[in-house]
């Protein structure tokens, strides 16, 4: 595997941990009647990936609002200014997150604050609402710091107004809506020697079998040599490894339904709410699948659903 050079300084692990970052969890909420607010909670851990209709029922994205809050704090911001940092001490430097979504059709760059050399230490509150009926599907969230303002160019410094800075995102994750076909049975196993996941599929009848652990089961092995790379880095590539897994269960369960089932899945299933047909159909018709052969299938989940080429790159 290759691996980029950069020709300029960036935050990597070290650097990160010598600026003292603490990052809060983000909190979700919505507003019912009388402008009431209530909180979407998360019993048990995330892993970066936020189901908003599976932790709270009631909230509706065609009916409801959701308003996002996240507290950053850099406690040593100097360490980013100066010869072993990324900038000059004379420039200014920006926190930013970039948020985008295929399915919900938008992206948008946002500045959060600046950060400066004679600050103490820096405290960032992100504050985003999303009016009803605007999200569908996945959102992906990612934080980074960039080069805001240039009084000064040093060697290895970048001097280019706007360039990220951040070697990998400072946080990132993704939240899903859309109750139909966003819950996906998730369990753990601890099994040495075997693999680091595999998919079990026992439905007997697309349009009645619930799409649940009784018919549909993601077994991810604790046993794996690399199974922490999925939760405890948040480096990209550990990111992308569970986004990758995702992709090919969902991918093999469509397969499976359409090509060699050879089950009529369209809009009806809509109306058998639950069932694993409700669930493909949700994914067909979101993701605009191509259901001509499994390389199209597979292709068509990763133009819509991995965030490196879908999500980004091609909105």
């Amino acid at each position: 595997m290759s691996e980029s050079l950069s020709l300029f300084k960036k935050i990597d692990k070290n650097l990160g941990e010598s600026i003292g970052l603490d990052i809060n969890d983000p909190k979700f909420s919505y507003t019912i009647h009388d402008d009431e607010k209530a909180d979407i909670e998360f019993s048990e851990e995330t892993f970066g990936i936020y189901n908003l209709n599976e932790s709270d029922s009631s909230w509706s994205p065609d009916q409801h609002n959701l308003e996002i809050e996240q507290i950053f704090k850099i406690n040593n911001p100097r360490f980013l200014f100066g010869k072993y940092g990324v900038t000059s001490e004379l420039n200014t430097l920006g926190f930013a997150v970039h948020y985008y979504s295929k399915t919900s059709n938008f992206q948008e760059t946002k500045e959060i604050g600046v950060i400066r050399l004679e600050e103490q230490s820096n405290t960032f509150l992100f504050k985003e609402n999303f009016p009803n009926s605007t999200l569908r599907g996945i959102i992906y969230f990612e934080f980074f710091i960039y080069l805001k303002e240039s009084n000064e160019e040093r060697i290895f410094q970048t001097n280019l107004i706007g360039m990220n800075l951040s070697e990998e995102p400072i946080d990132m994750y993704s939240i899903l809506v859309d109750g139909d076909g966003s819950e996906f049975p998730i369990e753990e196993i601890n099994e040495k020697g075997k693999s680091l996941w595999r998919i079990t599929m026992n439905w007997t009848d697309v349009d009645t079998d619930t799409f649940d652990s009784s018919n549909v089961r993601l077994l991810l092995n604790r046993a794996h040599p690399v199974y922490n790379l999925l939760y405890n880095e948040k480096h990209r590539v550990n990111k992308y490894l569970l986004n990758e897994i995702m992709i090919s269960a969902m991918s093999m369960i469509v397969q499976k339904v359409v090509l060699i089932d050879k089950e009529d899945i369209n809009e009806d299933a809509m109306n058998s709410s639950g069932t694993i047909a409700q669930v493909v159909w949700y994914w067909i018709s979101t993701f605009e699948l191509n259901l001509d052969s499994l390389e199209s299938i597979n292709d068509s989940f990763h133009l819509k659903v991995d965030p490196f080429i879908g999500g980004l790159n091609n909105d």
